[in-house]
């Protein structure tokens, strides 16, 4: 990718970066700022709902310490105790009766007042019930002994005592749960008569169901309401049927529905906030618990409430949507901002770059901005002092080539009566000496006369594979895909009889087609086996043609038995008429014109070896060319 478009999406991509960060940035402070606010109301309405249930639990207080303090109760004390025949006490009785009767009247939550005797097993002496829409009085026949009862048992016996309240659960008559179910909490203090001796109880029993969602009933269309004991048994909850487990025998316990909830009843804890998450049993976006002690016995019940939000995500929503809205103006108008600096600064880049495609074209006259004074201008001047060098050194190259050019006219013509002129002797000398070996002669002088015939000979074919080396690239060659398999099999046919006569063994790699000049391929494989051939000895000898293809390249080689070449000789073995063994027939020219191949495809040669083998390895140019490719 060329800079002028790296400028411009690095132009913008910081614009999409920063206005992205301050739109995280402020939906997330917009974010957290309405959880904060949500959880923050809901801890004060949770708190408000219990000071609410506390006042309500001291209003009950209220009227049972004013039941409890009624001199009529001391006079009924003490004619129960002395007189229970007695006219008075009838009277008392009945006067007592009026005034439970107008305390129902006046608190409908309120669903039982009685007066228990401390005679009898703890005898009720006086019972008015709520049996619906009306208040009715109990005959004497169907008062019962509730000396049993806890409520009866544990309220106190001193004077100036504060009001027992009892636990909230599930009304009992006979020993049994009434049906239907209501939940009920007993308040009640000591009565005593004129002695001040302890002769019975006034207890108020509260339908704790209705009592509480009287005092809710504004804020039940927005708000769940939880009630528990501590330790988290459900008295009051959005499911009725799901409360008071304990007395039912069941498990309904709020930590069952909240995880959250786990030891908060256990801990020091007082309250704890939670989201509520999409399986939660209860309906609303946040849920509080708190715990507190509305009884003056210390005991403690837990309060939560879970909130419906739907009006501020609404209005939360809303901003957002503003925001989203301001920030994709910004950032469409710092982009297009971007795009115009990012412009202005590009274009001069953009000018030396259309002068550097020109400059390859041939133009030499281009206009560049050389007259600024910062980095661009720099980059100018230094192109435009660049293009003058290039200019001189292309008149210098152009005069240069021409001379070389004659002189390799003059070398190449040398080369060719050179040879000429030196075959022409070598072939009259071979004669002469052919002809010397037919006349009578000692056998040591035949011996020199076959010496100097096979040094004759070698000249001769020093002086061809000379030419022939000096002739590799002259000529202009056409790449072709080369089935590299079938040219060796094809040079190997030409050595049939000297493979058969060793017994020498042929293996080859799978060798794929390649790009490359077909006769120089021809060479280069022709002359590593006669190579392999002449310097490998001994028996089982193996000519191995290998290939291994890797990511960037393809390498051929051929690798032989019998033969060893020492590590310092290894890349001297590819010079011109190197012989390792002077005692062996040949010019020392074979390698070299293996590596001007391997050159001419731009590749190159090596040689591995070990004790007993010799590994002559090459690469080719991997880049493909068309087959109109011409090389010169």
């Amino acid at each position: 990718m060329k800079i002028s478009p790296k400028i411009r999406i690095l132009a913008l991509s910081l614009v999409l970066l920063s206005s992205s960060i301050t739109a995280l940035i402020a939906f997330w402070g917009h974010t957290t700022m309405i959880a904060n606010l949500q959880t923050e109301a809901l801890e004060r309405n949770t708190n408000n709902q219990i000071n609410h249930l506390e006042l309500a639990i001291r209003e009950i207080s209220h009227d049972i310490k004013l039941l409890a303090g009624l001199p009529l109760l001391r006079e009924i004390g003490d004619l129960y105790e002395t007189a229970p025949q007695s006219p008075i006490l009838d009277q008392d009785l009945s006067h007592l009766r009026e005034i439970f009767r107008e305390t129902l009247e006046a608190m409908p939550n309120y669903s039982q007042i009685r007066l228990i005797g401390k005679k009898d097993s703890g005898k009720e002496i006086i019972r008015l019930d709520r049996i619906g829409t009306s208040i009715e009085e109990i005959q004497e026949s169907d008062l019962r002994q509730k000396g049993h009862r806890d409520y009866f048992l544990d309220t106190p016996r001193a004077m100036s005592t504060k009001p027992y309240f009892s636990k909230i659960d599930l009304n009992r008559e006979d020993n049994f749960i009434e049906v239907p179910h209501r939940p009920t909490l007993r308040v009640s203090l000591p009565v005593f008569d004129s002695s001040d001796q302890f002769f019975g109880i006034v207890i108020i029993n509260i339908n704790f169901r209705p009592f509480f969602e009287k005092l809710f009933e504004k804020i039940l269309d927005r708000y769940q309401i939880f009630l528990t004991d501590d330790q988290g048994n459900y008295l009051i909850q959005p499911d009725s049927t799901r409360t008071f487990g304990f007395d039912l025998g069941e498990d309904y316990r709020a930590q069952n529905d909240f995880p959250e909830l786990g030891d908060f009843f256990d801990s020091p804890r007082t309250q704890i906030t939670f989201r509520l998450d999409a399986f939660s049993t209860a309906a609303g976006d946040l849920i509080h618990f708190q715990k507190f002690q509305p009884f003056e016995n210390s005991r403690t019940l837990a309060l939560g409430s879970a909130a419906y939000f739907d009006d501020i995500a609404q209005t939360s929503a809303s901003i957002n949507l503003q925001v989203i809205s301001l920030v994709a103006l910004l950032i469409a108008i710092a982009s297009l901002f971007a795009f115009l600096i990012s412009t202005k600064l590009v274009r001069p880049i953009q000018r030396i770059s259309r002068a550097s495609k020109e400059l390859k074209k041939g133009k030499i006259q281009l206009k560049l901005p050389t007259d600024r004074d910062d980095e661009i201008g720099d980059l100018a001047r230094a192109f435009s002092d660049m293009r003058e060098s290039i200019t001189r050194n292309e008149d210098d190259l152009i005069a240069a080539n021409h001379k070389l050019s004659e002189a390799n006219k003059d070398l190449k013509h040398f080369s060719h009566i050179s040879s000429h002129e030196l075959r022409e002797p070598l072939h009259r000398i071979a004669g002469i000496i052919n002809l010397l070996k037919f006349e009578e002669t000692p056998a040591a002088q035949k011996e020199l006369l076959r010496d100097a015939e096979n040094e004759c000979v070698r000249a001769i074919q020093q002086i061809a594979d000379f030419r022939a080396f000096s002739r590799i690239g002259e000529d202009t060659l056409l790449r072709e895909t080369v089935d590299m398999e079938a040219m060796v099999k094809k040079i190997l046919e030409n050595f049939t009889s000297e493979l058969d006569r060793r017994n020498i063994k042929i293996r080859m790699d799978p060798l794929p087609s390649h790009s490359a000049y077909p006769n120089l391929i021809y060479v280069l494989y022709r002359n590593l086996v006669e190579n392999a051939l002449k310097y490998s000895k001994g028996e089982r000898i193996v000519l191995y043609f290998t290939a291994e293809t890797t990511e960037t390249e393809t390498i051929f080689g051929l690798k032989n038995t019998g033969s060893s070449i020492p590590p310092e000789k290894r890349d001297s073995i590819f010079d011109l008429f190197t012989r390792l063994d002077k005692n062996r027939p040949g010019t020392g020219t074979g390698l070299t014109i293996c590596k001007r191949i391997v050159e001419r495809h731009s590749g190159r040669i090596w040689a591995e070896s070990t004790e007993n083998s010799t590994h002559i390895r090459y690469t080719l140019e991997k880049k493909n060319h068309a087959n109109t490719e011409s090389d010169q």
